[in-house]
């Protein structure tokens, strides 16, 4: 069983805060996967330093969790003052806007992989797919940057002029739009 009173609780308080408290050790031992307090104190060593606040759960990092504000949240919701602990508005606001955080991630790292491999299907379709670690060491994300590239860049990669000149006429011919050129 986790200890999850607060400091405070062990003066038989009780507030809003202590529940902030036991949220804040909750969400350390989801995020971890682990017991929140150091294993080498014993249960009455444990419950007699949180009781003093001495002792918060071992702190998690970054790494931890999706978002930095969720570990912003979890710690504060460790402070040993009540009084400076979120409220719980706040911190379901807060996880609120984390969550979109995490959600704009998540698509942004779908639209590029698309992307990825909407590029590497093309190369390979040219037979080309073994330029695709040079074209990514040149910042070619997508199928439309290939464009930025003429005879002579490519041909410095690598290709033959038969084989840039290729790749030129098949990114025309697919309509990759063309870059503007400034006025």
């Amino acid at each position: 069983m986790i200890n999850l009173q607060a400091p405070e609780q062990f003066n038989n308080e009780y507030s809003y805060q202590i529940d902030v408290w036991a949220f804040g050790v909750t969400m350390c031992r989801l995020f971890s996967l682990k017991w929140p307090y150091p294993t080498t104190i014993g249960v009455n060593e444990l419950i007699r330093k949180v009781g003093a606040g001495l002792l918060r759960p071992d702190p998690l990092s970054v790494e931890d969790v999706p978002d930095p504000d969720v570990l912003n949240v979890m710690n504060q919701c460790l402070l040993f003052d009540p009084l400076k602990r979120p409220t719980f508005l706040e911190i379901v606001e807060r996880l609120g806007v984390s969550l979109k955080n995490c959600q704009l991630k998540q698509k942004l790292t779908l639209y590029k992989a698309k992307e990825e491999q909407e590029l590497r299907s093309f190369l390979d379709r040219l037979n080309f797919g073994s330029y695709y670690e040079k074209f990514a060491d040149k910042g070619v994300e997508t199928k439309d940057d290939l464009i930025l590239f003429d005879l002579n860049a490519l041909v410095a990669m690598g290709f033959s002029k038969i084989k840039a000149r290729r790749l030129l006429r098949t990114i025309v011919k697919e309509g990759v739009p063309p870059v503007p050129v400034p006025g």
